[in-house]
């Protein structure tokens, strides 16, 4: 049954005809006297733009308020057109209705006058001539049908929207009065949103910096759940300001190049020969060969977090990989962890049949949270092969591993994956067969030391004797 608040009906003729008027003389008239909010510049300046161009972009660092100020938009264009008609999408169902949708459901709840109609599960509507509505992705053909003079349409997390949802708001706007207003954290120079940003011919574009907002500048009242002075430090330690994810994520701009080594020489450099301080129990990592060309690789960490020990080997089958991984494991007394996708599968399944201490590594899986004082609290990984590449990379910063210069193949693996972010945000890493498209190779010998890294904690409860 559909949620319906009804509320009483207001003159809308008279109520259109002052609103629209009052907001080219006072562009904050709706927000401030019918909403009783206040937006802070940069979201003034959406507003702006969208009462004054047809298409507006806005490109922006995380957490400074774009959903709050498509919301506003939304009830000001019910209010202001007799013939409004609005629709709003996202990347994901749960932006759509469980974020943008809520948002304008708590703004029209909070208004200080009653802003008349029906506002429902994932529609609002006002007499008989006004509706808002809230589209769900996976059917973009809900937008068909939907003409009016004056159309808003409305999407959130925007380089996430596919090419069919695009064309379909595209026919929307075939009135000179129709707007549309994307929002977008600038993530991949690439696709859609990203050739919008660069066709200043058709796209107005707004940019809004983490570092202008005014949590982070003082200059206005603070704004609870909004991005803060903590979390913009914690971004510049843990990444860097010349890293693709300050560019992206603090500045809102599209990274100078859409996807960067996670390691680097510099990195490797400085810890190829230091003292780890670490004790711990020694480490194995086992890639095992996928195709004919591959090699399976292990390598060996001693207690100190020292890389001792590389070992590949092709042209042997899945019980001699399984002997020989073991068997080395066991000389150092490490515990193997194992890249239990495709046939590493068997490797795991023999030596559990074996009773041996193993640790299986899923890199499609999701990201396990075994590293928390390495990896802050709030970084998201798309899948577990991400999340273990992170780590390396944060081992590597701050010197708690060491993998010495005469491991060539190792540091050349570990420079060769690409960092980029997903539609929603989160780190991944380039595929292993995109790399090997690229590069003309597999990355075993780093795959290895990464999956070594797995589980912070080196103290199992059966050791390999």
């Amino acid at each position: 049954m559909q949620e319906q608040q009804d509320q009483p009906p207001i003159p809308l003729d008279e109520v259109a005809l002052i609103i629209d008027q009052r907001v080219h003389i006072d562009p904050l008239f709706f927000s401030r006297v019918i909403l009783g909010v206040l937006h802070w510049p940069a979201q003034q300046r959406i507003l702006r733009a969208v009462r004054k161009h047809r298409r507006t972009l806005c490109l922006s660092g995380h957490a400074v308020g774009k959903t709050h100020v498509l919301a506003s938009l939304v009830i000001e264009w019910m209010l202001r057109f007799t013939d409004a008609r609005v629709v709003i999408t996202a990347s994901t169902n749960r932006q759509v209705h469980d974020v943008i949708w809520a948002e304008v459901k708590r703004q029209y709840n909070a208004a200080r006058v009653p802003l008349g109609g029906r506002f429902m599960e994932r529609e609002w509507v006002i007499g008989d001539t006004r509706r808002a509505v809230a589209v769900s992705v996976d059917d973009p053909t809900a937008m068909q049908g939907v003409h009016s003079e004056h159309v808003l349409v409305v999407v959130d997390e925007a380089e996430g929207v596919d090419a069919r949802t695009w064309d379909a708001m595209d026919s929307l706007l075939t009135s000179p009065n129709c707007r549309i207003v994307a929002c977008a954290n600038p993530v991949t120079p690439s696709g859609r949103v990203f050739e919008q940003s660069n066709r200043p011919d058709v796209w107005h574009v707004e940019r809004i910096s983490c570092l202008e907002h005014p949590n982070i500048t003082g200059l206005g009242p603070y704004i609870a759940g909004a991005v803060t002075k903590e979390w913009i430090e914690e971004q510049r330690r843990i990444h860097g300001e010349a890293s693709p994810v300050w560019q992206s994520r603090v500045l809102g701009e599209y990274p100078r190049d859409g996807s960067s080594s996670l390691v680097t020489r510099e990195m490797l450099d400085n810890c190829a020969s230091i003292q780890t301080g670490i004790t711990e129990q020694p480490r194995a990592g086992l890639d095992v060969a996928r195709f004919g060309s591959d090699r399976s690789v292990l390598a060996v960490f001693d207690a100190s977090r020292t890389l001792i020990r590389l070992e590949s080997w092709g042209g042997s089958d899945l019980m001699e990989t399984t002997g020989r991984a073991l068997a080395i494991a066991r000389e150092h007394g490490a515990l193997l962890r194992v890249d239990s996708c495709g046939v590493g599968g068997g490797v795991v399944d023999r030596l559990t049949e074996q009773g041996e201490a193993v640790d299986p590594v899923d890199f499609g899986a999701a990201p396990a949270g075994d590293w928390p004082d390495l990896v802050p609290q709030g970084t998201t990984f798309a899948n577990r092969r991400a999340e273990l590449h992170w780590v390396m990379r944060s081992l590597l910063r701050e010197k708690a591993i060491r993998i010495g210069a005469d491991f060539r193949d190792v540091w050349a693996d570990l420079m060769l994956p690409k960092i980029r972010y997903d539609s929603r945000g989160r780190i991944a890493i380039e595929s292993k067969d995109d790399i090997r498209k690229r590069a003309g190779r597999s990355p075993d010998f780093g795959d290895a030391v990464i999956l070594a890294m797995s589980n912070a904690s080196s103290m199992p409860s059966v050791f390999i004797l």
